[in-house]
């Protein structure tokens, strides 16, 4: 099966949000607000060094560890403990009152996954995308908390 060794980017997406780069970086420095923009994710576990992530939803990994870092005008999750590990860069860049955030997404191991990537890929692109459109539209709200 395939599996992926290097830092290639798998996937990325894009959107703009109405919203500070302040504010976008706390609501994603925040892990405990997670479930507030993905529906799949049911509770979140902080531990010594991160998070444990459970979703309530079938999916390739029902568990995962997720270790939250800032470089920069970079936010990075590192996922690991699951069936298919990765790292998900979120790029903020200040538009002109609004954030461009580009989201990549990293495999670092998928030697687990009986799944061709060229099958996943798509679907879990997909996937990410509407995560991303909800994540705009909770941070666009004031009903959120941030992390500064």
């Amino acid at each position: 099966m395939e599996n992926v060794k290097d830092d290639s980017v798998f996937f990325e997406n894009e959107i703009d949000i109405n919203s500070s780069v302040e504010r976008l970086s706390g609501i994603l420095l925040n892990l405990e607000n997670i479930t507030k923009w993905d529906h799949d994710i049911d509770t979140v576990k902080k531990d010594s060094d991160g998070f444990v992530i459970i979703r309530k939803t079938a999916a390739v990994n029902p568990v995962e560890h997720i270790q939250v870092r800032k470089e920069n005008n970079r936010i990075i999750y590192i996922s690991t403990m699951g069936k298919l590990e990765y790292k998900v860069i979120f790029t903020l860049t200040d538009n002109e009152g609004k954030v461009n955030l580009r989201e990549d997404l990293i495999l670092t191991n998928s030697s687990s996954i009986k799944l061709p990537l060229s099958i996943l890929k798509p679907i879990t692109k997909s996937a990410f995308k509407q995560v991303l459109e909800v994540l705009k539209a909770v941070s666009e709200s004031e009903n959120v908390e941030s992390q500064f």
